[in-house]
């Protein structure tokens, strides 16, 4: 029997008969002609009937950096743009290369080669947990700890990121270091983690209310005058130079009295109303706030007050 074959392009298509040893050529019809790639064809129509489903277990044979490198080109692929939108497919491959805890974006992909290329740019391993611990990608992060203080390294920046579940990771790996946990999440207004940390035995509340001060959450500078904090000087001068004078006033009910440097800090931080109300709690040290002073609005208030 003969074996037949297309051979197309853009003038004539030719066709082969293999048999004895005889050829013939023949014209096709004009829409053969756009038919350049049986192949592709068959192979596009074969991808294009497959359920999105099965392409997960496919493509999660890849490595992340395989992965990279097929999909921007899998991307210029009509039959494999349907993949870029396929949230079961993201879910599964966040979870294996990225993270358990955080869910994967609507953006995926793109947040995706960012996480990974970013990686390139870290010159320390402390970048790296840095990275990974603030933004709770577990999967990332658990192979590079190998100490005790890489696992409190990471608690304190999961602490800083409010990613409580890194944090109780670290905590079952080891970490010990409450106290430096509980300042950071003060810092940043975590409360959840700051309990946490006060349920773990954390007890230097002064330093946690000064952090607290300092970035206006007043709840959390409330809940460490609870645990008998008493450092008001401190705390005032941080929320001071924050400028958060809710927090200011609420020191000075409670005995604070440094009113010249915390005057120093509010016209360093250009708080002209903390400023005022310490001029008028009896701020005197005008030369000093007169250094620090970066407006004409402060230091007209300052020669206001000066005899």
């Amino acid at each position: 029997m003969a074996h037949c074959a297309y051979i197309l392009n853009d003038n004539h298509c030719k066709r082969h008969v293999q048999s004895s040893s005889k050829y013939c050529f023949q014209h096709q019809p004009k829409k053969l002609l756009k038919r350049k790639s049986p192949i592709k064809d068959i192979q596009n129509l074969y991808f294009s009937s497959l359920p999105l489903d099965l392409y997960c277990p496919l493509f999660l044979y890849f490595s992340p950096n395989e992965l990279l490198q097929l999909l921007p080109q899998l991307a210029k692929i009509p039959n494999f743009i349907r993949l870029f939108s396929y949230t079961p497919f993201w879910t599964a491959l966040w979870k294996r290369d990225i993270s358990t805890i955080i869910t994967a974006p609507h953006n995926a992909y793109e947040k995706y080669k960012e996480i990974f290329y970013h990686l390139n740019t870290f010159s320390s391993k402390y970048e790296e947990i840095s990275y990974f611990a603030q933004n709770g990608y577990d999967i990332l992060l658990l192979p590079i700890l190998l100490t005790l203080d890489d696992y409190n390294v990471a608690m304190a920046y999961a602490a800083d990121g409010g990613q409580i579940e890194i944090v109780k990771l670290m905590i079952e790996k080891g970490a010990n270091t409450y106290n430096w946990a509980m300042r950071i999440a003060a810092w940043r207004g975590h409360m959840e983690i700051v309990r946490l940390m006060l349920n773990l035995g954390a007890n230097n509340y002064n330093d946690a209310m000064a952090s607290a001060a300092e970035s206006g959450h007043i709840e959390i500078v409330r809940l460490m005058l609870e645990k008998s904090a008493n450092n008001y000087n401190t705390a005032m001068n941080y929320a001071a130079y924050g400028g958060h004078i809710e927090i200011v006033r609420l020191m000075l009910e409670k005995g604070a009295n440094n009113y010249n440097t915390a005057i120093a800090n509010a016209a360093r931080g250009d708080h002209i109303e903390i400023v005022r109300l310490m001029l008028e709690s009896g701020a005197n040290d005008y030369n000093w706030a007169m250094l620090n002073s970066r407006t004409k609005e402060i230091k007209a208030l300052i020669k206001s007050f000066m005899k």
